[in-house]
């Protein structure tokens, strides 16, 4: 799903890009990261990628924050360095953190 909205996304899809990344954040809601194995951080980084991609700049960020903690979490030092990449360049080109701090992030769909 994740890989859908960011297809979506690129083909200016936005009602397409809204219920596929809605029903991916949903879906990876219902899973703790041991249920949903290795993928769920790299869903979570495809959804941020969709998500800039629709110009949906807080939604990026917190779908790139997540799969940050995920990484972090399981101890992938790969997939979290990619994902600070990810949230590096985000911020460089949005010129800063939108929702970091805010204890919920944003509201979806953005």
């Amino acid at each position: 799903l994740a890989v859908v909205a960011r297809a979506a996304a690129e083909a200016g899809a936005a009602a397409e890009f809204d219920r596929a990344s809605e029903r991916a954040w949903d879906l990876l809601g219902r899973h703790t990261a041991r249920e949903a194995g290795g993928g769920r951080g790299r869903a979570f980084l495809e959804l941020a990628r969709a998500a800039a991609v629709a110009e949906r700049w807080p939604l990026a960020e917190h779908a790139g924050q997540r799969a940050l903690e995920v990484a972090l979490a399981r101890g992938d030092d790969q997939e979290a360095d990619e994902a600070e990449r990810f949230l590096r360049d985000l911020w460089e080109q949005t010129g800063g953190m939108r929702w970091i701090g805010r204890p919920h992030g944003p509201q979806r769909p953005d």
